[in-house]
């Protein structure tokens, strides 16, 4: 039986475990019932996290615990690098020629960066890319290679980039 909770009658606690949380026995499903288990998942998720967060359960406050832990620093998103003009350019001769009023075969890429709908809305755009001026699409498509790269384009993006 453990001393830390009653809800974890049937669970045994190991405090001096190599882990940085302690290691938890609980007796098979048959032992296990009713209200009890859910007091014992709960007990074990505690006592889980105490062990992340570098407490224990006998822990109370004091001159002899650890200050807490430093808040988490998550990795920032890797920005795309920043593509040229040359490259959107380039991407555009790939794409279309450089057309600006360009319209795939089958009718779901349009204007000089051969946007789908979706996207030249995503980026702002309104209406038929095909039927805006070179100009704004030139701008929709510096905003959506500012937002993620030349990865719009899989076939022309990676054919001027070299990757």
């Amino acid at each position: 039986m453990s001393t830390v909770s009653p809800w974890l009658n049937d669970a045994e606690l190991d405090w001096g475990a190599p882990s940085a949380a302690p290691a938890v026995r609980i007796p098979g499903p048959s032992a296990q019932r009713g209200p009890r288990r859910l007091g014992v998942v709960l007990a074990t998720a505690a006592a889980l996290v105490a062990g992340a967060v570098g407490f224990t359960a006998l822990d109370r406050g004091g001159a002899d615990t650890a200050p807490p832990a430093p808040p988490l620093q998550l990795p920032a998103a890797a920005a795309p690098e920043a593509v040229p003009a040359a490259t959107l350019e380039a991407i555009a001769r790939c794409e279309s020629r450089g057309d600006p009023a360009a319209v795939s075969a089958d009718g779901l890429y349009r204007g000089k960066y051969q946007f789908d709908m979706a996207t030249w809305q995503s980026v702002g755009g309104s209406g038929d890319p095909a039927l805006a001026s070179e100009a704004e699409q030139d701008r929709r498509a510096h905003a959506l290679a500012a937002e993620r790269g030349t990865a719009p384009w899989p076939v022309c993006g990676p054919a001027v980039t070299g990757r």
